[in-house]
């Protein structure tokens, strides 16, 4: 197995670092939207009608995902689509967002990052529209400016988000990118230090430390290195 700290380096010396982050960061998130789902059908119980519904949403769903896994992917999409103009918000956005990731492997940024807001307009949880908008953001990440970047991660890094640290490993990663190594450091150290943290983010945000510190050394003149 290739050792993550080489590739880090390497996607590092490349400016590649949200390359990284979308790579190895978001099998995390996915848990949020098995919450969402498990609750929606929950509610159903109490309502057999609904829970007939939601059942029927429940199957198209399960087979959407039966044709994604076999490669189908525009059949997949076209399942997905469906499922998505239904008047079940919470399937409706879990649709939504699988179709932004289909666009989003096949190299179409943007159309993924459009199909992630539209589905955390669509949600009708405020967790999984969380967990679309840091998607959007991961696949915007290298296309979008540092200041679009700053304008939609901040309130995902607010003290009482469940994704601020996600967010501000993106607003790290976007800072490094732009040159801004007063942000990038101040994101990265908090990431390495926050109890909170989950493990492979801050393993990463020590990687980012180390290049924020590099490239300041780096900018330095003759005159100021050590």
């Amino acid at each position: 197995m290739a050792d993550i700290f080489s590739e880090v380096e390497e996607e590092l010396r490349r400016d590649k670092y949200n390359a990284l982050l979308r790579r190895y960061g978001l099998w995390i998130l996915g848990a949020a939207a098995l919450i969402v789902l498990a609750a929606g059908l929950y509610q159903g119980v109490w309502e057999p009608s609904r829970a007939n519904r939601i059942a029927g949403y429940s199957d198209a769903y399960q087979q959407a995902q039966a044709l994604r896994a076999a490669g189908q992917l525009d059949a997949a999409d076209s399942a997905y689509a469906d499922l998505s103009e239904g008047d079940h918000d919470g399937y409706a956005a879990l649709a939504l967002m699988q179709r932004a990731d289909i666009a989003e492997t096949a190299g179409d940024a943007s159309r993924a990052a459009a199909l992630y807001a539209e589905a955390a307009e669509k949600a009708d949880d405020e967790a999984l529209a969380g967990l679309a908008r840091v998607k959007g953001l991961y696949a915007m990440a290298d296309e979008a400016s540092y200041d679009e970047i700053l304008s939609r991660a901040e309130p995902l890094a607010a003290a009482d988000s469940p994704y601020r640290a996600s967010a501000r490993e993106l607003i790290g990663a976007a800072a490094l990118r732009a040159g801004d190594l007063d942000r990038a450091r101040r994101e990265y150290e908090y990431l390495t230090l926050a109890p909170e943290t989950p493990q492979g983010i801050r393993v990463r945000a020590g990687e980012g430390l180390a290049a924020v510190e590099r490239a300041a050394a780096a900018s330095q003149s003759p005159e100021e290195a050590p």
